[in-house]
C-alpha cells in the first residue's frame, strides 16, 4: 500500500561501490508514480573517483529530465582534494542555468587547513555573488581549535554588512 510519500516501492540500483546511482517509485501494480515528497518519479546520480556525488538528475514519469517544485532538475557539485564541496549549481531539463525559489543558482565555499567552512557565497545564473533570501550575499567564519563558529560576518558581494558574535 502506498505510504505518505505516494509510493508502495522503491527500487534503487547500485554501482560496483556501493553508491546508489538511480532510485525510482512505484505503486501498488508496479506503475510509475511521483513522489509527493518532491513530484518526481525518480532521479539518477553521477559520483567522481573519490565518491563524491557530482550530479543527480530528477526524472518524470516518463523517465526524462523534469523540474522539482522549487525550479530545478539537475544539480551539480564539485570538491576539493579533501572531498569538501566547494560549488553547487543549478540546472533545468536541457543543462541550462535555473534559481532557485530564493533565486540562488547555486553558492560556492572556502575551507580552511581543519576542514572547517570559512566562507560561503551565493552566485547568481551569471556565477557572480548575489544576495540570497536573507539579503546578503556572503557569509565569513572564524573557527576556534575545536571547529565552533566564533565569529561570522554576513555581508552583500563579499563586503561585511554586520557581524554576529
Amino acid at each position: 500500500m502506498p505510504g505518505s510519500d505516494g509510493y508502495a516501492t522503491l527500487k534503487a540500483t547500485y554501482d560496483e561501490h556501493g553508491k546508489r546511482i538511480r532510485e525510482s517509485y512505484h505503486g501498488v501494480n508496479k506503475e510509475a508514480v511521483l513522489s509527493k515528497e518532491n513530484g518526481c518519479h525518480g532521479w539518477e546520480a553521477q559520483y567522481d573517483e573519490g565518491g563524491n556525488q557530482i550530479a543527480i538528475t530528477y526524472l518524470g514519469l516518463d523517465g526524462k529530465p523534469t523540474l522539482l517544485s522549487d525550479g530545478y532538475g539537475t544539480v551539480k557539485s564539485t570538491y576539493d582534494a579533501h572531498g569538501k564541496e566547494t560549488r553547487r549549481s543549478l540546472h533545468g531539463v536541457n543543462g541550462e542555468p535555473v534559481v532557485d525559489k530564493d533565486g540562488n543558482h547555486g553558492w560556492e565555499a572556502e575551507y580552511d587547513e581543519q576542514g572547517n567552512q570559512i566562507v560561503e557565497t551565493y552566485l547568481g545564473k551569471d556565477g557572480k555573488p548575489m544576495p540570497g533570501a536573507d539579503g546578503y550575499a556572503t557569509t565569513k567564519s572564524t573557527h576556534d581549535s575545536r571547529g565552533n563558529v566564533i565569529r561570522q560576518l554576513i555581508g552583500t558581494n563579499g563586503r561585511s554588512a554586520r557581524g554576529l558574535r
